[in-house]
């Protein structure tokens, strides 16, 4: 039996294996063959009518497959763009199952230790090829010097429009926080709140959200604006709560927040998250702290200062880039680092052919032709765009 859950590319991808070693597991518990048809549900439903076996597992251990099961439903019927599940999820399940291979006597401690130096091993290989696919040169590289630095708390903003692969470069993200030191992380999804005139409410909704994601109560924050002079002392006691939470234990954290519709006032509501959240954690973290912003701003269309979409469009690139301004410049502590990476742009024709021949084993001059084909098709280059249609394609036999 072979424990690869921590060589996983996302949460769900993780889950699922999870799922998988679970499933054979309790098959040989029940003296199920294991080519039989039955799944994790119904497993678990069989445990609980078998005394003995019952008794082997336990019940917060079965607690635990339970929660699994319901983490692996998830997983197989999340609908929407890449997985819905946390890489934090993936790591729960891996531990679940290691926990029932050693009540179950199935593997040594010695065999267990082997598995998941293996697995860690996996998991630092080089990024497979979706990952790396048109990869972003000048923004990597940015991102490397950032992680690079031995700062506690790292805040890189991302700024492009729609449809310009801010997904894509999140698992470029992924992949470089598993290449560098060797430990565990986290991942934390952190909704950015709608837009608003209200910037103090806003940084209220912000704080809960990021208190509900490590597992605090955000009903418990006081009420009011953590702004306002007359709750401020108030909040600060509360988000004392939230800089334990946010460090404890040994494990790097990425905390990723989505902007989809740059306000005005996000750069005020931006700078004071960080002042009031992130910089106190700097103070008692003892491992790394990266902190995204991704802005995806509206495409700039339409006639100049005549049309709708183009008037939003302008707003929208102003919002960002006082947000990206107010990140970079801070001040902030010296333990915290902040830089703007590059706009993330469309795709340059010279890339795309250098993909098409190592990925697809096009000749240079096919490469090149149908490069400059695809880039008029998209609009341009458009990152996702492009990105759906190269996925569409067949290797060629080099001539």
């Amino acid at each position: 039996m072979h424990l690869r859950v921590l060589a996983g590319h996302d949460g769900s991808d993780g889950v699922r294996l999870a799922s998988v070693i679970t499933e054979g597991c309790l098959k040989e518990l029940l003296g199920i063959a294991p080519e039989a048809r039955a799944q994790l549900g119904d497993l678990i439903r069989r445990v609980r009518g078998d005394e003995a076996a019952f008794a082997r597992v336990g019940t917060e251990r079965l607690k635990d497959i339970n929660w699994l099961n319901a983490r692996r439903n998830e997983a197989v019927h999340f609908k929407g763009g890449g997985g819905s599940l946390r890489i934090d999820d993936a790591h729960d399940a891996a531990e679940t199952v290691i926990a029932l291979i050693r009540a179950l006597g199935l593997l040594s401690d010695d065999e267990l230790d082997a598995v998941r130096r293996e697995a860690s091993r996996a998991a630092s290989a080089p990024a497979s090829e979706a990952v790396l696919k048109l990869d972003r040169a000048p923004q990597r590289t940015e991102l490397d010097d950032l992680l690079g630095v031995g700062s506690a708390v790292s805040v890189a903003t991302i700024d492009g429009e729609v449809g310009q692969g801010h997904d894509h470069f999140a698992r470029v993200i992924l992949w470089r926080m598993r290449t560098g030191p060797k430990g565990q992380w986290r991942q934390l999804d952190v909704d950015w709140p709608a837009p608003s005139d209200a910037a103090g409410l806003r940084l209220a909704m912000l704080i809960a959200t990021l208190v509900a994601e490590v597992g605090g109560d955000p009903r418990k924050l006081p009420p009011g604006d953590p702004t306002d002079d007359a709750s401020r002392a108030a909040w600060d006691a509360a988000l004392a709560g939230l800089h334990e939470r946010l460090t404890a234990g040994r494990r790097r954290l990425w905390a990723r927040h989505r902007i989809p519709w740059p306000h005005a006032t996000d750069a005020t509501l931006a700078a004071e998250y960080v002042r009031r959240v992130w910089e106190p954690a700097a103070e008692q973290a003892t491992d790394r702290l990266v902190v995204t912003f991704e802005v995806a701003r509206a495409e700039r269309v339409g006639l100049p200062w005549l049309s709708r979409a183009w008037r939003r469009s302008r707003a929208e690139r102003v919002a960002a880039g006082a947000l990206v301004g107010a990140i970079q410049t801070g001040p902030w502590r010296a333990d915290v680092r902040a830089e703007a990476l590059p706009e993330l742009g469309s795709v340059e024709v010279e890339d795309l052919a250098r993909w098409l021949r190592h990925e697809t084993r096009r000749s240079r001059e096919d490469a090149e032709r149908d490069a400059a084909q695809l880039i008029e098709l998209t609009r341009g280059g458009r990152f996702d765009t492009v990105v759906k249609r190269i996925a569409t394609l067949q290797p060629r036999a080099r001539p």
